[in-house]
């Protein structure tokens, strides 16, 4: 109810609250904490945020690189591994 009121010449100068409050009575409880209505929008903010999305397909495109190189490590070891057995049985 004061958390917006400007001091005024009723308030006591020491303490801050009006004159009408005695010293043993305790002070209004304050306003409740505000939560932010939109957290779960700023949540989903930066995960769609520009930044956040290149650096996603950065990724991908790194991964698509590394899931090639892995394909034709392992197509050329099949080789190696059929050129050399065809070889022992052959007797080359």
């Amino acid at each position: 109810m004061y958390a917006n009121r400007s001091r005024s010449s009723f308030d006591h100068p020491s303490t801050g609250r009006p004159y009408y409050y005695s010293s043993k009575a305790s002070p209004p409880p304050p306003p409740p904490a505000h939560h932010h209505k939109n957290s779960s929008q700023s949540i989903s903010t930066w995960w769609n945020a520009p930044e956040t999305k290149r650096k996603k397909r950065v990724t991908q495109y790194k991964l698509y690189g590394v899931e090639g190189k892995v394909k034709y490590s392992l197509k050329k070891g099949f080789r190696w591994m059929k050129k050399t057995c065809s070889s022992i049985v052959r007797g080359f």
